[in-house]
């Protein structure tokens, strides 16, 4: 008697699972609503999203804009408030619509007659409900596109491999966020004392050139407190041509502390250094690697002070790596802006490294805030593999992996090429291949405009690719407010581990 190759409770639990996932995709075909993105990431979970959908599709998913609640002609409550994500999180979806309550009596109730805590809602009421009283809580959204650019090309943090990779149609914001801001030129862990300094360059212009290369000193009158440090107003910044006197006619500024990095001193006069007794901090370069491996401690009047040397292109134009950028964290975050009149820094933005000074856009809402759960509950952190510039290559890494919900394409995604030889950022993405220069044109207002890839430049520190607005590969300094066009992975819902 030959053996059966699956028990009965098998088999039928498999033809069940086909005959499912066959009525969902007739039902798709024949124009059935998808009405949720959990029911897409249950798609994915069993393997059929390619089945269902094509590269090219377009989601769309609604973030809010403007949340308010108003009481109409209610005579016992005279005003009421709403806090938007603990509302939004209850509702668990995003709509642009009305959401309304009545008091009976004794309890709210919703249109359909469930009775609500109000409180479960974020809402709070002025005075004492009386009966027939109502809430009206009115949601404006704004509608987010998102094409789905390929399956299964980054792999989700979980034991499960398949995804939809998907990337935004267009540009949602430009000129408000930094990719990183500039940086310091000299991070003074113990600080430094007042008193006269020296700093030689050595290929320190712009771009590696040695045309400023020499030594220069200055004065600081007022001492730079631990954790603090100094930038140079010149130093590494692209010009029509560049000589010592350049570097002369610029100025040196001094600053406190993380976060907020407030400015000590400034306007310290820069001049060649003349042969007189300086403190010396050293040899500065364009594209070293100073500042991770050596320790850039001084001794003054027998008291030792650490500090730590950064690239001059990085102090210019900041960095130009994805796992320390500020798009990183903003993209990622689902924080409130600073409320007016708030001293906080940000509600999202850290500082990465020790050269790190507060970015443009730090006091706005995390690119999350507002966003439709049953969206964000969809994604899943996958691995982003970005390739190092040469300054960053420690202990022979030429890559770093993060672990994102939201991130920026690649140009090996977009453009199918490697930015340095031998190191690969992936697969080109399948809606990218055979694109011509128009369809990578993408709009900010209805107008062309660039937009940042995550690929770091490999001519300098501070230069990250991006795509021009005739859709051609570009690069730019790192503390420019170009366009942001987010990517995102729909993965499964539900985590399987081993065991």
């Amino acid at each position: 008697m030959p053996h059966k190759l699956l028990t009965d409770e098998t088999f039928r639990t498999q033809m069940e699972i086909l005959n499912k996932n066959l009525s969902r995709l007739t039902g798709y075909v024949n124009g059935a609503d998808i009405t949720t993105f959990a029911q897409v990431s249950e798609y994915v979970r069993e393997g059929i999203a390619s089945t269902l959908f094509s590269v090219g599709d377009q989601f769309e998913t609604e973030k809010v804009k403007n949340i308010t609640a108003t009481v109409g002609n209610s005579s016992g409550i005279t005003a009421a408030t709403v806090d938007m994500p603990k509302f939004i999180a209850k509702l668990g979806i995003v709509k642009s619509g009305v959401f309304e309550l009545t008091f009976n009596g004794a309890a709210w109730h919703t249109n359909d007659f469930d009775a609500v805590s109000l409180a479960e809602y974020g809402i709070t009421t002025t005075g004492i409900p009386a009966e027939n009283d109502k809430i009206a809580i009115t949601i404006t959204t704004s509608v987010l596109p998102f094409d789905i650019l390929d399956f299964d090309k980054y792999n989700p943090k979980s034991t499960i491999k398949n995804c939809i990779v998907l990337g935004m149609h267009d540009i949602v914001t430009y000129g408000s966020i930094q990719f990183s801001a500039s940086q310091l030129l000299y991070y003074a862990q113990d600080g430094l004392p007042a008193g006269k300094y020296k700093l030689t360059l050595d290929h320190g212009a712009f771009n590696g050139s040695t045309a400023e290369d020499g030594t220069y000193m200055f004065t600081l009158t007022k001492a730079i407190p631990a954790g603090g440090g100094f930038r140079h107003s010149k130093i590494g910044v692209y010009d029509a041509s560049y000589s010592k006197d350049r570097v002369v006619s610029g100025t040196f500024a001094t600053y406190g502390v993380q976060p907020e990095r407030a400015e000590v001193e400034s306007g310290i006069a820069t001049a060649l250094w003349d042969g007189s007794d300086c403190i010396d901090l050293g040899t500065f370069a364009d594209n070293n690697r100073a500042y991770y491996e050596e320790d850039a401690s001084i001794v003054v009047g027998g008291t030792t002070y650490k500090g730590k040397r950064n690239v001059c292109g990085r102090q210019a134009y900041g960095t130009n790596r994805w796992r320390d950028s500020v798009y990183r964290q903003w993209l990622n975050s689902d924080a409130p802006a600073v409320a007016s009149g708030s001293s906080a820094v940000s509600n999202w933005w850290k500082p990465a490294t020790v050269f790190d000074r507060v970015p443009s856009g730090a006091k706005l809402a995390g690119f999350l805030y507002g966003m439709d759960p049953d969206f964000v509950k969809a994604l899943g952190e996958v691995e982003v593999k970005t390739a190092l510039h040469q300054v960053d290559k420690v202990d022979g890494a030429t890559f770093d992996i993060t672990l994102d919900k939201i991130f920026l394409q690649s140009r090996k995604d977009i453009f199918g090429s490697d930015e340095f030889s031998g190191v690969s950022e992936g697969e080109q993405l399948e809606y990218w291949k055979g694109a011509e220069n128009a369809d990578r044109i993408k709009y900010w207002n209805n107008t062309p405009s660039y937009w940042w890839m995550r690929t770091p430049g490999s001519t300098r520190a501070g230069y990250v690719r991006g795509v021009n607005t005739s859709g051609e590969l570009n690069s730019g300094n790192a503390n420019y407010s170009n366009g942001v066009v987010p990517a995102c992975c729909i993965c499964s819902k539900q985590t399987i581990t081993n065991g």
